[in-house]
């Protein structure tokens, strides 16, 4: 009987993953000029900071993120390498899993992620100082067997899906595997 509980178990967890895929793309809006969600230039940061970094303040982030105090407060030491003021730590959680954060060297405040941990298996993620744009890649199901390329924007503390686009693994083709922003390039192509 237990074996039967944990079987349905895993088949609901299955169905989520699925329908959880299915819903974030057709959630996304279809533009003529997809390419456009997939740019760095098109979504400036707001504003540099140059100064000293402030302490990380955790008081209106999820409580996942203090456990991961001193990789953020080390992550501090650097300076800022996302939409201007902002620093993304990215830390593992097992095998093919990760959590990220987004710090603001200015004010200290945390902020979450909205992809990470076990349902976004092999989470990548590529950002510059100078734009509020990351471009993630993630898997789907427990074999990496196909990925989703993901535009997503960090306004005021916001994060706002801009576009999806689902590849499957092929080995060597570049899909799903070396750089994001390549990949997305090739796949609008």
């Amino acid at each position: 009987m237990k074996s039967v509980m944990v079987a349905n178990i895993n088949i609901v967890k299955a169905c989520q993953r699925y329908f959880l895929v299915f819903f974030l793309l057709a959630s996304y809006p279809v533009s003529s000029a997809a390419s456009e969600m997939f740019a760095f230039s098109d979504f400036p940061a707001f504003r540099t900071f140059s100064g000293e970094t402030n302490q990380p303040d955790f008081t209106y982030a999820s409580a996942i993120y203090s456990i991961f105090e001193a990789p953020i407060k080390e992550q501090l030491r650097q300076a800022p390498s996302f939409a201007g003021e902002f620093s993304i730590v990215q830390i593992g959680c097992g095998t093919g899993c990760s959590n990220v954060a987004v710090v603001n060297h200015r004010t200290g405040e945390v902020f979450g992620f909205p992809r990470g941990g076990e349902y976004n298996q092999g989470l990548e993620v590529q950002y510059n100082i100078d734009s509020r744009l990351v471009l993630v890649r993630w898997f789907t199901d427990s074999l990496w067997e196909n990925c989703i390329l993901e535009s997503l924007v960090f306004d005021e503390g916001r994060w706002v899906a801009k576009s999806a686009i689902v590849s499957s693994v092929q080995v060597g083709t570049g899909k799903c595997e070396g750089d994001i922003a390549n990949e997305i390039e090739a796949s609008l192509q």
